[in-house]
């Protein structure tokens, strides 16, 4: 880190220093990052990466819980970057530049996922699969669907979370691991990031919903 500092002027650095193999392989987002021995990006901060360090900084807890709390916090400001890092990729490929070829290995691209979002094939894996290379797949996935190759993941992975949880056949921690992830800090962080509110609060969500519905009949 590079930084000018005025006489008398204080500097406040947080660093995150996060072994990629702490995620057993269930983040594919961080596959394009493991490609080069160096990765740098400079993001904007915002009020919600704010907030989280603040919220780090003022830690109410200490030892094991002030390590379990910490250690949700810094998951959750990764999900944040990373995710951030995903809608900068450029989608510079139209569907009207892709051949019919092209478009039938990308629906293909898009029924292996549908059948593996448990534990997908890396994007290269992917492209292998269908014959398509890689930069292709990414960006004639996005203008095809609407959405990325690992947003797409996401998306089916969610939605099976949310439909196990609503109808209460799993707790939460059991939930992230039928769906695929072993960490339950971080699917908690993207459950919320995609619906609003926390795991542990759908069932409660659904039925008070189902109440509501009753009383109308």
């Amino acid at each position: 880190m590079v930084a000018q500092l005025h006489p008398n002027e204080q500097l406040q650095h947080m660093e995150l220093r996060i072994d990629l193999r702490y995620f057993d392989n269930e983040l594919p987002e961080l596959e394009r990052l493991t490609r080069s021995s160096v990765f740098c990006k400079q993001t904007a901060g915002s009020a919600q990466i704010s907030l989280l360090v603040e919220q780090m900084k003022q830690c109410p807890y200490q030892g094991a819980l002030q390590k379990l709390y910490l250690e949700g916090k810094a998951l959750e400001l990764l999900a944040f970057h990373l995710d951030g890092l995903g809608e900068e990729e450029p989608a510079q490929l139209t569907t009207s530049k892709l051949t019919a070829d092209d478009i039938q290995c990308l629906y293909e691209a898009k029924d292996i996922l549908a059948e593996t979002w448990k534990q997908p094939p890396s994007l290269l894996g992917l492209a292998r699969l269908t014959g398509l290379n890689d930069y292709k797949l990414k960006l004639g996935f996005k203008a095809l669907f609407g959405t990325t190759v690992f947003g797409y993941v996401r998306e089916l992975r969610m939605n099976e979370a949310r439909r196990v949880l609503e109808r209460g056949e799993a707790n939460v921690s059991q939930t992230a691991m039928m769906v695929g992830y072993h960490n339950v800090s971080h699917f908690a962080s993207l459950f919320r990031k995609t619906y609003g509110y926390n795991p542990s609060e759908c069932a409660r969500l659904t039925a008070s919903t189902s109440q509501h519905e009753l009383h109308k009949i």
